[in-house]
C-alpha cells in the first residue's frame, strides 16, 4: 500500500514539473509551427440536476492550454467560463470542454482537443397541493370554484388534475368549477400533474344550507336541506327521482301527483310529490280495515306514502317504534328527520338563537315572502347567533311567539336572510286520507298551514309532527301515518 501511494505521489509531482516546464518553456518545446498535445482531462460521467440547480465540473489541461466551455442546447442548460452548469429547462444537453490550442499569451502552440459529458435537467416536482376550502356547502344546480395552490413556488408544472369521487352528487371541471348535481356528499380531489402522489381534497355537501342550529341540551348541531323533500315520477310510481325543492319556499301544492296518491301508496297521475306518508311498518298498523290493512304489508309499508322498494328492517317495523334509518336511505347517508324532542328544543328551548329585530335569543317567526307572483306563508327559523335588523325586512313581526304571518319580506330581502343562514318552512298544506270513504284523498290548507313529520312514532298507526299555521306553533301533535305531510331533512353540522 505504501509503495502504491509513493508511486502515485511521485507521478503527480512529475506531471506538475512537466506542466511548469511546458508553461515556462513553451517557446522551446512548442511553437506555432510545431504545436504539441494539450493533454486535456475531464470525466465523461453523466450528471442529473433540476431546473435552477447548478453543477461545476472543471477540465484540466496539463499543458496549460486555454480551456473554453460550451453547451449543445442553452435552452436546457448553460455553462460559464469556469465550467459551472445551470439547469434552464427540462431536457438533455452536452457540455463540451475544449482546449483551444492557445496559451495564456494568445499563441496557438497546442493542438485543439475536446472532452464532453451529458447533463440531464429534470423538472422541479410538486411537494404539496393546498385548496382554497377544505369543505363547501353547495346547493343543487349551483356552482362554486376551488383554487389549488401548488408548492414550492418554482414547481415546473403547476397543473392540477381535478376529479370527483361521486359525480352523481357533484362534478368538477378542469378549472376547479364544482357543480351541485343532487343531494349528498362528494370528495373533490386536486392531484399535482407532476406527481400523482401529491394531492388535496375538499368535501362538498350538496343541498345543505349554511345556517347552524343547536337541537339538544348536549350541544348537538345540524344544518337544514335547501328545500322540502320532493319526489317525481313519470311512470306512475314505478320509478322515483328524489331530491330537494330548488327554493326554500317551494312546494308542489295541488299540482299533478301531489294529490293523486292512493291509500296503498300508488299514484294515479305523474308529477312531483312533496307530501308524504310517514315511513315505517308495523304488523297490524292499527286495524284490519281500509286504509290501514294494506299499510302493514311489506309491499305497502307507507314508505313516504309512495313506494318503489321497501326494506322493512331499515325502518320502524314494530308498533310504536321510531324510525331507524329515516329518509337518508333514499337521499344519502347522514340525511334524516328531526325527532319530536329536537324540534321542540329548536323552537322552545334553544338558548343560542340570534338577535333579531332587537330581540335576543330569537328562534323563529311566522312570516310571508312576496315572490313577486304570490306571497308564500310559512315559518322562519333563525340560526344560532344570527344578527338581523328590522330594516332588513318590510315588516318586522313577532319573534318566539305566535302571530299572523307577521314578518314580511321580498324575495331579495329573503335572499339576504338566507345568506345569513335562515331557514323557511313553507305552509305546504297536507294530504288527508278519509277512512270513511276509502280512496278519497283531500288536499287541504295549501299556503295556509303546514304539517312537518318528525321521526318519532306515537302508536301502532300514528306518528308525531309539528303544526304551523296563523297564530299557532304546535311541536307536539300526532296523527295517522297515512296522511301526507311535508318533510324537511337535516344533516350533521359541518
Amino acid at each position: 500500500m505504501k509503495i502504491k501511494f509513493y508511486s502515485k505521489f511521485i507521478l503527480a509531482s512529475l506531471l506538475c514539473c512537466i506542466a511548469v516546464v511546458f508553461t515556462s518553456c513553451d517557446d522551446i518545446f512548442a511553437s506555432e509551427d510545431n504545436p504539441i498535445a494539450s493533454y486535456l482531462s475531464m470525466s465523461d460521467k453523466d450528471v442529473t440536476i433540476k431546473i435552477g440547480d447548478t453543477y461545476k465540473r472543471t477540465a484540466i489541461a496539463v499543458s496549460g492550454a486555454v480551456i473554453e466551455y460550451s453547451s449543445s442546447d442553452e435552452t436546457v442548460a448553460t455553462v460559464d467560463n469556469d465550467g459551472k452548469v445551470t439547469g434552464i429547462s427540462v431536457g438533455d444537453a452536452t457540455i463540451t470542454a475544449t482546449a483551444t490550442g492557445y496559451n495564456t499569451s494568445g499563441k496557438k502552440i497546442y493542438l485543439a482537443e475536446s472532452k464532453t459529458y451529458n447533463v440531464k435537467v429534470n423538472p422541479i416536482l410538486a411537494q404539496s397541493v393546498t385548496l382554497s376550502d377544505p369543505s363547501i356547502n353547495l346547493l343543487i344546480g349551483k356552482t362554486a370554484t376551488l383554487t389549488a395552490t401548488v408548492a414550492p413556488d418554482n414547481t415546473t408544472d403547476k397543473t392540477v388534475l381535478w376529479s370527483s369521487d361521486n359525480e352523481a352528487v357533484a362534478t368538477v371541471d378542469a378549472e376547479g368549477l364544482i357543480t351541485g348535481v343532487a343531494a349528498g356528499t362528494a370528495k373533490i380531489t386536486a392531484t399535482a400533474k407532476s406527481d400523482n402522489n401529491v394531492k388535496a381534497t375538499c368535501t362538498v355537501h350538496v343541498g345543505l344550507l349554511t345556517g347552524v342550529f343547536t337541537i339538544n341540551a348536549t350541544g348537538g348541531k345540524i344544518q337544514f336541506a335547501q328545500g322540502n323533500l320532493q319526489a317525481t315520477t313519470t311512470d306512475l310510481g314505478v320509478h322515483w327521482s328524489w331530491g330537494f325543492a330548488a327554493n326554500q319556499w317551494d312546494y308542489a301544492g295541488a299540482a299533478t301527483a301531489n294529490n293523486k296518491i292512493n291509500g296503498n301508496g300508488t299514484v294515479s297521475q305523474n308529477g312531483t310529490v312533496s307530501l308524504f306518508g310517514w315511513v315505517g311498518e308495523s304488523s297490524n298498523f292499527g286495524g284490519t280495515t281500509a286504509p290501514y290493512a294494506d299499510l302493514g304489508t311489506t309491499a305497502n309499508a307507507a314508505m313516504y306514502g309512495i313506494t318503489n322498494t321497501v326494506t322493512p328492517d331499515d325502518y320502524g317495523n314494530a308498533d310504536n317504534q321510531n324510525l331507524k334509518s329515516d329518509w337518508g336511505n333514499t337521499i344519502g347517508t347522514g340525511w334524516r328527520t328531526l325527532t319530536m324532542d329536537e324540534w321542540t328544543y329548536l323552537f322552545n328551548t334553544r338558548t343560542t338563537g340570534g338577535t333579531v329585530f332587537g330581540e335576543d335569543n330569537a328562534r323563529y317567526a311566522h312570516a310571508e315572502i312576496n315572490t313577486g307572483v304570490t306571497s308564500i306563508k310559512g315559518m322562519i327559523i333563525f340560526p344560532d347567533g344570527v344578527e338581523i335588523d328590522a330594516s332588513e325586512v318590510n315588516t318586522a313581526g313577532t319573534v318566539n311567539g305566535t302571530s299572523d304571518w307577521g314578518t314580511k319580506c321580498t324575495t331579495d330581502q329573503w335572499t339576504n336572510l338566507a345568506a345569513k343562514g335562515c331557514v323557511f318552512l313553507p305552509a305546504a298544506g297536507h294530504r288527508k286520507y278519509y277512512s270513511s270513504a276509502p280512496g278519497y284523498i283531500s288536499l287541504e290548507g295549501v299556503n295556509e298551514r303546514a304539517y312537518y313529520w318528525t321521526s318519532t312514532g306515537h302508536n301502532a298507526s300514528g306518528a308525531q309532527f309539528i303544526e304551523i299555521k296563523s297564530g299557532t306553533l304546535n311541536p307536539g301533535s300526532w296523527n295517522s301515518r297515512i296522511n301526507g305531510y311535508a318533510v324537511r331533512l337535516v344533516y350533521p353540522a359541518q
